[in-house]
């Protein structure tokens, strides 16, 4: 995602747009919920040794400032249409020619991402990892 941003820089220019050269969506997301509760088999929660507290007891510092969100950036040649499916959730955004970020209420589940134009699919993408509503390794992962 950076290349783009780089050229134009390096171009003194104001816009990204000419820099991007192929088509991409650009997707990130936590694989847990912010409210999914870890306490009870989080083996990482061991108390400090200098007498100060527990610095790893319970969730993180900062966990309810999170956003359950998936994001999205389309680096689009031309404009299109952009859909964002997470879990039972699927929203469609039409998405101009350019850099333009996206976020969608992150669900339980796979996640998928389209990009089409004109009736006919030119990405898809199938991320390798869900969201769950499981403790993996029991620990939280922010």
């Amino acid at each position: 995602m950076a290349k783009p941003y780089i050229s134009a820089f390096h171009a003194g220019a104001t816009s990204v747009t000419p820099y991007i050269m192929a088509d991409q969506l650009i997707y990130w997301y936590r694989i847990n919920l912010r409210e999914l509760n870890c306490d009870a088999t989080d083996t990482t929660m061991v108390p400090a040794n200098n007498g100060s507290g527990n610095y790893f007891e319970g969730r993180p510092d900062g966990w309810q400032d999170m956003a359950n969100s998936v994001f999205v950036v389309a680096m689009l040649t031309s404009p299109g249409t952009v859909t964002i499916v997470s879990g039972g959730n699927e929203q469609t955004f039409n998405a101009p020619t350019g850099a333009t970020a996206f976020a969608v209420d992150m669900q339980v589940g796979q996640q998928q991402f389209f990009l089409t134009r004109n009736g006919a699919t030119v990405l898809s993408a199938a991320s390798l990892m869900d969201i769950t509503n499981v403790c993996k390794c029991g620990i939280y992962n922010f």
